[in-house]
């Protein structure tokens, strides 16, 4: 038996996400302190992130990578990963 993939952050990516929290937050014109502000556009990130998964399964799919190694991905069960994003998977956008 395989051990799960780690889908938790690392340290890479939480620094990869405060930058953009940062980012997000000064190109809207208000210091990265505030902590307002950081409330809304973590959510922002979260999901803007929640639809580049969505994205990148859909391009998985197209590509022609099973279910089972997506799912292994993202850590859950190859039907959950069907029921989630199997009807979208299989129309590409234009």
């Amino acid at each position: 038996m395989r051990p799960e993939p780690e889908v938790w952050p690392d340290g890479a990516s939480i620094d990869v996400m405060e930058a953009a929290l940062v980012s997000l937050v000064q190109a809207r014109g208000l210091p990265d302190s505030d902590p307002v502000a950081r409330v809304r556009d973590s959510a922002v990130l979260a999901r803007t992130a929640a639809l580049q998964v969505h994205d990148c399964v859909v391009d998985a799919r197209g590509a022609g990578v099973s279910w089972s190694t997506i799912a292994e991905q993202l850590n859950m069960s190859r039907q959950a990963a069907q029921q989630r994003y199997g009807r979208d998977a299989l129309r590409r956008p234009m």
